[in-house]
């Protein structure tokens, strides 16, 4: 896999819109030809002038070794002087000691390419969080590019003629890029949905909940989780374990909350690989998987075999589609806008949430608080009960002071953005 189909798959693994990771991309390919050990072509003519000759491979290696020590490498040559370094040109001393100081903790170079990209995720999210929600909402590329340009790079030119360029190199990555990922989102439905049926024509495989990771059985929410691991879809390191925390994990992994264009009485609108659950108070929850054809596929429980291990019956199978009281229908869409406060289009509907407020974008609410450990009032876990009272509103507004958000006990855009990891 070459660098540049890495950088891709990892800024869409973080949550980037596929609009965002051209945006991005494209202004690190104008920054430093996607190439981590790039140093500033200045720097090298400075260092020749001196006598000293010096790659990028070569610099890289000196200030590697020591060589070149951590005090010329934030200022080199004069005390006053900043040059840009590595696949964003990061320029400022501050910027460069931070990613020294992580390449030097990992054991790694400092041209290392993970650690640059980890470096990158970390200083967007932490200090320039106006350009990480744009990337990981928009689905408008230029939109993307600019905000990159202006508000994170910042070179000295920021015209019309530099925005085109950058832009112009955004779409290259985009039209590279976004077909072969929608390609690799229907390999990925077919993969855990083929993973799924297989079990269930399986006869080795039933229905247990003590030994339900496979060996040799499943219940309903490890069957769907094993499923999409198999896919490559890491749902279990965001979380899920079991029906009451498999939404926010699957948010997180790209799946989008398609609940309100399916009619779920008879499962119209429904396609291949949409993941169907529900979760109720006293832990009751199922989930299922729609195969197409008015089909669902499931481990549905012992009642429709026997206790032993494996499948005395029908414990694991593909049967015709019902609604035991579904909640939530999820579609894989990797790189797409799953919220949008600027008014594209999106995939995932919520509402605003403020005390008195009940439904289902409450009861979400209080999933994901409940589920980052926010307490009521009373404090006790949230009540799972759909209504925003007085222990939904403190927790929820605890959860605002601690993420540096407005204090105001209302769930709107960027709240919910916060919530969902985006």
């Amino acid at each position: 896999m070459g660098d540049t189909q890495k950088i891709w798959d990892y800024l869409i693994t973080k949550g980037m819109t596929m609009a965002g990771a051209a945006g991005m991309m494209g202004n690190m390919y104008a920054e430093s030809g996607l190439i981590p050990d790039r140093v500033e072509i200045l720097l090298l003519n400075r260092y020749k002038e001196l006598g000293i000759t010096y790659t990028d491979a070569s610099y890289t290696a000196a200030v590697d070794s020591g060589k070149i020590p951590l005090s010329e490498f934030l200022h080199p040559i004069k005390p006053t002087n900043q040059y840009g370094y590595g696949l964003c040109q990061w320029t400022s001393p501050s910027r460069k000691q931070g990613l020294y100081d992580l390449c030097k903790r990992r054991g790694k170079s400092i041209g290392n390419l993970d650690c640059q990209l980890d470096f990158l995720i970390g200083e967007l999210q932490r200090s320039y969080k106006g350009v990480w929600q744009t990337l990981t909402t928009s689905n408008n590329v230029l939109n993307c590019a600019v905000k990159v340009l202006s508000e994170f790079e910042i070179p000295a030119e920021m015209g019309q003629t530099i925005q085109q360029q950058r832009y112009g190199y955004a779409m290259k990555y985009y039209n590279q890029y976004a077909g072969t990922e929608n390609e690799r989102r229907e390999d990925r439905i077919e993969s855990y949905v083929g993973f799924m049926e297989d079990v269930a024509a399986d006869q080795s495989h039933g229905y247990s909940q003590e030994s339900r990771w496979g060996t040799p059985d499943y219940d309903c929410s490890s069957l769907v989780i094993t499923a999409l691991e198999h896919a490559g879809i890491p749902v279990k390191s965001k979380g899920a374990t079991y029906t009451g925390n498999m939404y926010n994990a699957l948010i997180l992994c790209g799946f989008k909350d398609i609940t309100g264009t399916v009619v779920l009485s008879t499962g119209t609108g429904l396609q291949r690989g949409d993941v169907l659950m529900y979760h109720k108070a006293g832990n009751i929850g199922h989930t299922a998987v729609y195969v197409g054809g008015g089909k669902i596929v499931h481990a549905r429980g012992r009642s429709y075999g026997s206790s032993a291990p494996g499948d005395q019956g029908s414990e694991i199978a593909v049967t015709n589609y019902n609604n035991p009281g579904w909640q939530y229908v999820l579609r894989y869409e990797p790189g797409a806008s799953p919220l949008n406060p600027t008014g594209e289009k999106y995939m995932f509907t919520v509402s605003l949430v403020r005390r008195g407020s009940t439904g289902a974008s409450v009861k979400l609410m209080q999933t994901l608080l409940k589920g980052k450990g926010y307490k009521g009032k009373d404090k006790k876990g949230l009540t799972l009960d759909g209504e925003a009272g007085e222990n939904t509103i403190y927790a929820l507004r605890a959860f605002q002071t601690k993420a540096k958000l407005t204090v105001d006990g209302e769930c709107g855009n960027n709240t919910w953005s916060k919530l969902l990891g985006l």
